[in-house]
């Protein structure tokens, strides 16, 4: 963990530097690492700073070259609070979600997130709830079958979840 936490002391400084580089397009996954390492609300300040910080509604808004919709996909998977880290598994690990509501329609993968809190601007999870049901788990399987995500944001880290 100390080494996530060296690596994301200062962001998009070049590739020449030992920090994260947020314009690379291999990197992206990184600042989701946490989640892994146990510690989803590292997951969740590091992504909310790098999406606050990095990118911006302007043009040339994204932290590197946006080649076939890297950086933009990166954002968007991020501000629905999920994110596809393992290329080939049907498994998205969270972060927290950026607006109140969110639908996926993805066949029978389709994905609805809930998160009222998020208009207050709350970007730490407190509890998740997938199909009804309590989780505590920084991930969920995508198994062929449409899922509703309930998440609990809170101001304040909660590294009890």
């Amino acid at each position: 963990m100390a080494r996530l936490d060296t690596l994301f002391k200062q962001l998009n400084v070049g590739p020449n530097e030992p920090y994260y580089w947020a314009g690379n397009e291999p990197g992206l996954d990184t600042p989701y690492a946490y989640d892994s390492a146990g510690a989803p609300d590292k997951t969740q300040a590091t992504v909310r700073k790098i999406m606050n910080t990095l990118y911006s509604a302007t043009p040339g808004g994204e932290p590197g070259n946006d080649d076939l919709g890297a950086m933009s996909s990166w954002y968007v998977w991020s501000a629905i609070g999920l994110y596809p880290q393992t290329p080939g598994v049907p498994m998205l690990v969270t972060g927290s979600p950026l607006f109140p509501s969110v639908t996926v329609h993805a066949g029978r993968n389709s994905l609805v997130v809930h998160a009222p809190q998020a208009a207050a601007g709350h970007p730490y999870v407190h509890g998740l709830t997938v199909d009804g049901k309590p989780s505590q788990r920084s991930w969920i399987m995508l198994d062929g079958r449409p899922h509703t995500l309930d998440f609990t944001l809170s101001g304040r880290p909660d590294p009890a979840w």
